[in-house]
């Protein structure tokens, strides 16, 4: 048997051997892909745990339905059914077991390879002693026939290295290679233990060796090595050749006209999504599409359920399917049919990928991301331009997401591919370099963020085919980017993107969808951008930008679109600032609740709101609140950017405060704490620092912790000392006194 199937073997034998509660015969189905060794796992569970079964043991072969009768009839020789049973008619001997089959006496019936739910209904005995054990690559049965099934799965990585070494004594466990040509083979038992007689036939052969062998099986379709196709003698007298194992699957959905047709265009379609991850069911079977025929969807559906059915697909709980590799391998060796090439599968990757960046909620990617992974290195491999894109609509998911490293990285495979792909344009070098700016931004590299925002709008500007719509997106983003150090040149630029749009005859809804919302959308970031520019030094002129922002978006898109987060966190931080403080919590309210129904409460936008709502019920005396919600800012933010985010300073001032007021000193002294090694590690802001090690003083000497409050309280009079600001006399004053014990 192949090694590995000792749970199994347990689980069968658990649900064969007990006692029975219903007045049906108990059927257990040991299922799964061809190769997965099912046939094998029955043989050796009748081989350990017949002398339960006192009547006997007995295998029916059900591949070839014409067969069974005779082959039942032959179980009934030894029998003792009747004195002359080798000369009774065959109807005659079948109705002898069958009555032989319905006694108490416990006996294990094997039913090997029955696919069929009518083969099972007909030849089973409908009550008695007896325990049928099915082999199938069937997952699924009619709940009215009781049956039990046990989904084989491919084999745990040590099982399949024990079994590719099985032959080879000089092999070791521990061999990389080892590991590398069972990932190359899926952990499929078959595929294993035909490598594995591989290996020993030509142990005294280069052709043997590991390295070689690997790559043998990476340098052509892993199929058609000879080591899958000539396995010899087969104790089971099964199918010694991978692909023809497939094939008795396959071909089956040839002679089913439209169903099999559908079921071979989802097999292909589906072989170049990434091997073996989950794909979700909407992929393959869409319940709902826009202008489809339903008679096709049920169609579609069918099919899927027909691919699980002949174990070409698994279908996991959820209702997501899983294509083994070799099966995928296997598909990929016959004509594609029209639709199913892998350029057909990226451009469908791309295409949702796009759609759920535009609504802007990046959990319905991820799903699909190892999918667009691997779809994007067969485009690289074909240095096709498909490749840039599924970067790039990945890259923005992951950073809508919050995963800053995993975005810089897929960008910047996007950008190295920009350089060579023939094909790929000005825009799709400034789009990949505005969404690195992007990252540069948010993880605080504002410097580089500014030259990537500045090298996209050049090439932009260039190029023969540049939009101004395009261009006004571009000014926006560098404008992002110049914000937090060249305020006046943000202002300019937020001015020359608004004024494309208003310039611009922008077409009706109705005219141009696509094209209405993103001038829609600029003019309100835009608008938006003005208002942060004058945040603090012209706060009516702000608001008044403000404003209509959220007038205009919600006039385009409705009162509740995601795009009014940022209008009104604006407009909130305005209030706020201006200690109005009753419409600034309204506003930071529904900046948040906007965020939290389309992303998600762990969205990294909602760490700037959230300081900004905690500050703002922290001046409403609404203490509890705050605490939360700048402990929440304070959770999300380190998640997804880190502490030294410059944003989070005033929010963890305000937080250590709230929490020597409430006498939470041992919380406010592991914030503080955390802070002095943040400040002293990024920024090196002084003033800031001093501050912190005083509030730390304060948080240490009400624990009765005296040593370290002195310590802190000493090295902020240090730095107060160094500074020597306007306000330094009177902080080192009271500096002074709390280290004389005041």
């Amino acid at each position: 048997m192949f090694k590995g199937r000792d749970g199994d073997i347990k689980d069968l034998a658990e649900l064969l051997l007990r006692p029975t509660t219903t007045a049906l015969v108990p059927t257990i189905a040991a299922t799964g892909l061809g190769g997965m060794g099912k046939t094998q796992l029955a043989a050796e569970f009748g081989h350990r745990y017949g002398q339960y079964f006192k009547g006997g043991v007995f295998w029916i072969s059900c591949g070839e339905a014409e067969a069974i009768p005779s082959q039942l009839a032959a179980c009934g020789w030894g029998l003792n059914l009747h004195p002359g049973y080798a000369e009774l008619d065959l109807s005659d001997q079948l109705i002898l077991l069958r009555s032989a089959w319905q006694r108490k006496i416990p006996r294990l019936l094997i039913f090997d390879a029955c696919e069929d739910e009518l083969t099972l209904a007909k030849w089973r005995p409908t009550t008695g002693g007896a325990r049928v054990l099915l082999t199938s690559r069937r997952p699924n049965w009619d709940p009215a026939l009781g049956v039990t099934s046990i989904g084989l799965s491919p084999l745990q990585r040590k099982d399949s290295v024990s079994l590719l070494r099985s032959t080879r004594s000089d092999l070791t466990d521990d061999d990389p290679m080892l590991n590398a040509i069972s990932k190359e083979l899926g952990d499929l038992p078959l595929a294993l233990h035909l490598a594995s007689l591989f290996l020993a036939k030509f142990r005294h052969s280069a052709l043997g060796r590991l390295d070689k062998y690997l790559e043998a099986l990476r340098g052509a379709a892993v199929l058609t090595h000879r080591s899958m196709t000539a396995g010899g003698w087969s104790p089971t007298g099964h199918e010694q050749h991978i692909a023809r194992t497939f094939a008795l699957s396959y071909d089956q959905l040839g002679a089913e006209g439209e169903l099999g047709q559908m079921a071979r265009g989802l097999l292909s379609f589906a072989s170049h999504f990434a091997p073996g991850m989950p794909i979700p069911r909407y992929v393959l079977s869409p319940s709902d599409a826009p202008g489809a025929d339903s008679a096709v969807l049920e169609l579609q559906e069918e099919a899927v359920l027909r691919l699980a059915e002949v174990g070409l697909f698994s279908a996991l709980p959820d209702g997501s399917l899983v294509v083994h590799q070799l099966v995928a391998a296997f598909s990929q060796l016959e004509p594609p049919p029209e639709g199913s090439t892998a350029g057909d599968v990226e451009n469908y990757l791309i295409y949702a990928a796009h759609n759920v960046n535009k609504i802007t909620d990046s959990r319905l990617l991820i799903a699909l991301e190892p999918h667009i992974l691997h779809a994007a290195a067969s485009a690289a491999n074909r240095a096709d331009t498909n490749a840039i894109d599924l970067y790039a609509e990945l890259g923005q998911a992951q950073y809508a997401r919050g995963t800053y490293t995993e975005a810089r990285a897929t960008f910047e495979r996007a950008l190295a591919l920009c350089a060579t792909i023939a094909g790929s344009t000005a825009e799709d070098r400034a789009n990949v370099l505005s969404c690195l700016a992007l990252v540069d931004r948010i993880t605080g590299n504002i410097e580089a963020a500014i030259d990537r925002q500045r090298e996209a709008v050049a090439f932009l500007e260039a190029s023969a085919l540049r939009s101004d719509l395009r261009i006004g997106e571009a000014y926006y983003n560098l404008a992002r980017a110049l914000l937090p150090r060249l305020p006046d040149e943000a202002a300019a630029l937020f001015e020359k993107a608004a004024r494309i749009v208003i310039d611009d005859s922008v077409p009706d809804e109705g005219e141009n969808k696509d094209r209405f919302a993103r001038m829609r959308s600029l003019l309100v970031n835009a608008l938006t951008g003005q208002a942060e520019t004058r945040l603090v030094s012209d706060q009516p002129t702000a608001q008044s930008h403000a404003e209509r922002a959220i007038v205009i978006a919600e006039d385009a898109f409705g009162q509740n679109a995601f795009i009014l987060w940022r209008p009104l966190y604006v407009l909130g931080e305005i209030f706020r600032l201006k200690k109005d403080l009753k419409p600034a919590l309204q506003c930071l309210s529904r900046s948040m609740r906007l965020i939290e129904e389309r992303q998600g409460g762990d969205s990294p936008l909602l760490g700037d709101v959230l300081i900004s709502l905690g500050q703002t019920q922290y001046n409403s005396g609404y203490v509890v609140g705050a605490k939360e919600a700048l402990e929440r800012a304070v959770e999300i933010t380190d998640r997804s950017i880190g502490l030294e985010y410059p944003g989070l300073r005033p929010a963890i001032e305000a937080l250590s405060r709230l929490y020597l007021e409430v006498k939470d000193f041992g919380s406010c002294r592991r914030l503080l704490e955390q802070e002095v090694a943040t400040i002293s590690s990024t920024s090196g802001d002084l003033e800031n620092l001093a501050i912190v090690l005083c509030s730390l003083g304060i948080a240490c000497a009400a624990q009765g912790d005296r040593e370290a409050a002195l310590h802190n309280w000493k090295r902020s009079r240090r730095l107060v000392k160094q500074m020597k600001g306007p306000g330094w006399p009177a902080i080192l004053s009271q500096l002074q006194g709390w280290i004389n014990g005041r």
